[in-house]
């Protein structure tokens, strides 16, 4: 572990254990996300457009995509069962859509869901607990926090079916990553 003067300097990028640090985020982020709608509604205070949400929805989305290229810096022969799997789940679909438009401003890739994906708030001013937080996509407005669960489960749903990542023991010698939220 690098020191200075002595001391250790903690969890840094030359600690990482790989792919399972990016899952461990988008469990993270997904935790914070249903939190942060939770007290969204709990407080209904909709004078204000509550960015919180929506930045933290937008980490989550860039984060749970960008776990296929952190599972692919580790093992790279997995690339076109990835990318098969990734544009076969319509919610993964879904995320990699969010994820490029939000980190671009707009799609810069073909987009993967034959549809413009938006980001809606339902309002309910007398009973703020009844607003929503919707994505608006081919199939219809979905539930934020339904999707986010969904691409996670989604993702739970192809590491359980690769051996190289369920085998316990990856490239780093650290265990597998435990099903469910860690």
């Amino acid at each position: 572990m690098p020191e200075i003067l002595g001391t250790p300097l903690g969890i840094g990028w030359d600690r990482n254990q790989g792919w399972k640090d990016q899952y461990e985020r988008m469990h993270r982020w997904r935790r914070q996300l249903v939190a942060e709608i939770e007290r969204e509604s709990k407080e209904g205070d909709w004078s204000a457009w509550p960015n919180r949400v929506w930045d933290t929805a937008f980490a989550f989305f860039q984060t749970a995509y960008h776990l296929k290229d952190w599972i692919l810096a580790d093992h790279p022969e997995l690339r076109p069962m990835l990318e098969h799997a990734v544009n076969a789940s319509p919610r993964l679909a879904l995320c990699a859509d969010i994820c490029n438009g939000t980190k671009h401003r707009a799609v810069t890739r073909k987009p993967r869901v034959p549809a413009n994906v938006v980001g809606l708030r339902e309002f309910a001013p007398d009973v703020p607990s009844r607003a929503r937080w919707l994505v608006l996509g081919p199939d219809g407005p979905i539930n934020l926090d339904v999707l986010a669960n969904d691409v996670v489960l989604a993702w739970e749903h192809i590491l359980q079916q690769v051996p190289e990542l369920t085998s316990g023991a990856s490239d780093d010698g650290a265990s597998a990553p435990p099903a469910g939220d860690p």
